[in-house]
């Protein structure tokens, strides 16, 4: 069970470090476009990592959802913090990974359901 955890959260996480690795290491002066464009691109592996993870393991997605994306979260910001990328960034972080999660997780239940 844990490693599925570990798999949805590494599996989101991936698609957000490159975005911080390529562009918010970058000075721009867009704030607004990059927080919106930061949300998209952590609510994106969110979802993936949440289809994934709900995949394997079925039992309750929306806990799976929520206990992932904040361990996306936590280690997005750790590997901003060590790379020195404003936390402002973050903001859309927190909110975009569980948003993600339970979209990807709904997608599996969805497809689980009885007449499908």
């Amino acid at each position: 069970m844990l490693r599925d955890y570990a798999a949805g959260i590494v599996t989101a996480a991936a698609p957000a470090w490159i975005f911080s690795a390529l562009v918010l290491t970058t000075p721009l002066d867009d704030a607004v476009a990059l927080l919106t464009l930061s949300f998209i691109v952590t609510a994106a592996g969110g979802a993936l990592g949440g289809f994934l993870s709900a995949r394997h393991r079925f039992e309750k997605p929306l806990r799976m959802a929520a206990f992932s994306g904040i361990g996306s979260y936590a280690l997005l910001a750790i590997v901003n913090w060590m790379m020195r990328i404003n936390s402002i960034y973050d903001m859309a972080a927190i909110v975009g990974f569980p948003v993600g999660f339970a979209i990807g997780s709904r997608i599996i239940e969805l497809r689980r359901a009885p007449g499908n």
